[in-house]
């Protein structure tokens, strides 16, 4: 089985990969992409994959670290402090067994990690502020696929659940081997968009090549989510996903990025929430800023 997903993972991104991308990469991705390059045609085991996507440094993903046992008590009396209406407690919710075990601690029965707060964060939110019922979700710049893992287990209707992660080809490889571990048989790669498209009738994920993101033209998503990459863009890339997202009839927007992004919303759009250092973050970075938006009509 690990060989296969392996090998699926880099058959579906050898048949996407030297499509040309319709804008430029910002703030050294086009360095951490030329890494990816050069390690997906050698990785060879589920392990080498996930613990490399988990590792900043090489991936550019997130800013998973060691963390003591005294942080993740900390994380969870500020989620209790954020959050008073939500525990863990019956829930499904902990990091993956898969993850680097450097990083993970076993607290009150439950394995934790300091990015699994940094990921919990934008799901509370979400269905607090913005959505009871998010069940078709739409994720630019998705890295490893941790925060869809994290959707798909919360999700209290698994048959409805529909979740797109668009990326670059090169991150999308980790995503296809995350996913297809976690949940056999549930992710699928959109190679070829002159296939006839449609939102799928199968519940699951969607890895979505950012090259093909026009597909999602009137596919009408619940929320779309970008956590810590609209940061790193240039202001043309931040207004091309604004307007897929418009085009693909999202009503909200959830962004989680550092405070001093400056987005050019297209008329119409209306913030309806905003908190600056929300408390899950700040403890661990520099992205202190979420936003939501209402798109047009909503």
């Amino acid at each position: 089985m690990v060989d296969t997903i392996i090998n699926r993972a880099k058959a579906h991104y050898q048949a996407v990969k030297d499509i040309p991308l319709a804008f430029e990469l910002g703030h050294g991705w086009d360095n951490y992409r030329q890494r990816n390059r050069e390690f997906i045609p050698v990785a060879d085991t589920v392990e080498t994959v996930i613990h490399r996507a988990q590792n900043h440094d090489l991936t550019g993903f997130n800013h998973r670290r060691v963390a003591t046992r005294d942080q993740m008590y900390l994380m969870l009396s500020t989620l209790a402090e954020e959050f008073p209406a939500f525990s863990l407690d019956g829930s499904q919710l902990e990091d993956s067994p898969y993850s680097d075990p450097a990083t993970l601690h076993l607290v009150q029965q439950r394995t934790l990690s300091n990015i699994f707060f940094w990921h919990l964060l934008p799901y509370l939110t979400i269905v607090t502020h913005v959505v009871d019922k998010p069940v078709r979700i739409l994720e630019v710049g998705s890295g490893l696929g941790e925060l869809a893992r994290l959707f798909r287990l919360a999700t209290r209707w698994p048959n409805e659940f529909f979740y797109v992660l668009c990326d670059i080809p090169e991150s999308l490889f980790y995503a296809d081997v995350w996913l297809n571990v976690h949940f056999p048989d549930e992710a699928h790669y959109l190679i070829d968009p002159a296939e006839y498209w449609r939102p799928p009738s199968y519940p699951g994920f969607l890895l979505l090549p950012v090259q093909f993101c026009h597909v999602l033209k009137g596919t009408a998503f619940c929320v779309a989510v970008n956590q810590g990459s609209m940061q790193e863009m240039a202001p043309e890339a931040i207004g091309h996903w604004l307007r897929v997202f418009h085009q693909a009839q999202t009503k909200w927007f959830y962004s989680l990025n550092r405070h001093d992004t400056c987005f050019q919303w297209p008329e119409g759009w209306a913030e309806i929430y905003r908190k600056v250092n929300p408390l899950l973050s700040t403890l661990e970075s520099n992205v202190d800023l979420e936003l939501v938006m209402a798109l047009p009509g909503t």
